[in-house]
């Protein structure tokens, strides 16, 4: 009876402790996924802005080379 007990209560630690690694686990996973996706979405705004910033440049210069003909 009380090997059975010990058993039984072995194997549920068994269990307690494979169903805490496996949400770690995932809880690590979506932790990684998270910092990963910020990370890209900081590349893709800052490489927006980028592009933003050189066509706004390159027009202005467009727009100084006929100011500068023009006159």
């Amino acid at each position: 009876m009380a090997f059975e007990e010990l058993k039984e209560s072995i194997s549920e630690a068994e269990a307690s402790a494979k169903s805490y690694i496996d949400s770690s686990t995932e809880f690590y996973k979506l932790k990684a996924f998270k910092l990963l996706m910020k990370g890209v979405t900081g590349f893709a705004q800052a490489a927006f802005i980028g592009t933003a910033v050189v066509l706004s440049l390159l027009f202005l210069s467009v727009a100084a080379g006929f100011g500068l003909v023009l006159n």
